[in-house]
């Protein structure tokens, strides 16, 4: 894939776009539909523009929600269970968001300079590679299948960021407006803490290890603040 990119960028660009390209996983399908894509991207990531692009949110029920129109600041493609994934920061969405590169339609480079993945997230020591290398993995031994329950307003941020394998299907009715979303990850710190920042919106509800496990990180939190 890394040399079908530099074809089409040239050899002037080669060596930025090599400092800039990392992969989590592999076992990318068809790489070949994400050329022109993959292109905008990186050509915009090399000279720490922002972007414009239709994105297609989320499949629902087998149907497909809706495209909007982001503006962001591209940081980093990684590769991610047979996906190519851009990580970035949109100001309208609340830290940093994975978008699919194959649900991005008339990427614009924009004129307007990057904001530096450090200040988008409020963090001057923030590493991004390690961001990258801990995102969830869905094909780790200890996966487990977890279900979550959430509004449609979730829908896109669950699927962008455990997978396109994220099974959705409607809880207690269409007309209740929740949804159910399955999928295979592990248990980890990084699961629980993405599940504390969207309590407001999302719902652990199975697989009872992980309730537990969010139950006893509510408890030791609530023993530190209320002593």
């Amino acid at each position: 894939l890394k040399k079908k990119i530099e074809a089409l960028i040239g050899d002037k660009e080669k060596n930025r776009v090599r400092r800039r390209v990392y992969t989590v996983n592999r076992a990318l399908r068809q790489p070949e539909i994400f050329t022109k894509n993959l292109n905008m991207v990186h050509s915009a990531i090399a000279e720490k523009k922002q972007i414009s692009f239709v994105y297609d949110d989320a499949v629902t029920i087998g149907r497909r929600v809706k495209k909007t129109t982001y503006c962001a600041s591209p940081y980093i493609v990684i590769c991610q269970s047979g996906s190519m994934m851009l990580i970035a920061g949109c100001p309208e969405l609340e830290g940093l968001n994975h978008f699919y590169i194959d649900r991005m339609e008339s990427i614009s480079v924009l004129s307007e300079k990057s904001t530096d993945v450090r200040e988008f997230v409020g963090d001057m020591e923030f590493d991004l590679m390690c961001y990258s290398r801990g995102l969830f993995d869905s094909y780790s031994p200890d996966s487990v299948n977890v279900v979550l329950r959430c509004n449609e307003e979730m829908i896109n941020a669950v699927v962008g960021t455990f997978g396109k394998s994220v099974v959705v299907s409607p809880y207690g009715g269409i007309a209740s407006g929740l949804y159910s979303a399955s999928f295979e990850t592990e248990i980890s710190e990084r699961l629980i803490s993405w599940l504390f920042l969207n309590s407001a919106t999302v719902r652990a509800v199975e697989p009872p290890e992980l309730i537990d496990a969010l139950r006893d990180a509510a408890r030791d939190v609530y023993i530190r603040y209320c002593d």
